[in-house]
């Protein structure tokens, strides 16, 4: 079951299970991103065209090869980046792909004294936060077992990005005391 459209609830044996569905999602997506590469870039049907501060087009501008090895591919005209791919990862969000790439040259330019590494690491945290399902919103069941069986299968899904933790166990036995028994 899923409780306000944010929790999933999984009975496994003698516990419930409380899902985070938006940080299990987040995490998810940003496992994939870090494991993308162009060769799996999702070419656009045609450029699509987003203008951008400057200072958010220099930071593309001088990141365009590593961010390509995450998918991402744009060419830079002024102000404007013209995005000709992106990761096909972040195609099943229904967000919009605009977002993705502000998003992306924002952190890019945030924190410009950390190494490039971490800020591409935290531009990954932001996008996949972005591309994420969304708690309070109710999505297709398939979508969100689907996200259900990757928490329950892979170990490696138990904290978003952010570090915050995807799920909590609830004891039968706990549940039993709230009901006197």
């Amino acid at each position: 079951g899923e409780a306000f459209n944010c929790y999933v609830i999984v009975q496994i044996a003698d516990r419930l299970l409380m899902i985070d569905k938006h940080a299990a999602h987040e995490r998810i997506l940003y496992e994939q991103l870090k494991k993308q590469n162009s060769k799996y870039a999702q070419q656009l049907f045609e450029p699509m065209p987003v203008d951008l501060a400057t200072e958010l087009c220099d930071a593309l501008d001088e990141n365009k090869e590593m961010l390509a090895r995450y998918g991402f591919i744009y060419e830079i005209n002024g102000t404007e980046v013209l995005l000709q791919a992106i990761p096909d990862t972040l195609l099943q969000s229904k967000s919009d792909v605009r977002q993705y790439i502000e998003s992306l040259a924002s952190k890019l330019v945030d924190g410009d004294t950390l190494p490039i590494e971490e800020r591409t690491d935290r531009a990954l945290f932001t996008v996949a936060c972005k591309a994420a399902l969304k708690a309070g919103i109710s999505n297709h069941i398939a979508h969100t077992e689907w996200v259900v069986r990757r928490v329950m299968t892979d170990e490696g899904i138990r904290y978003c990005p952010h570090g915050r933790p995807i799920m909590r166990r609830i004891e039968k036995r706990e549940i039993d005391k709230f009901f006197d028994r």
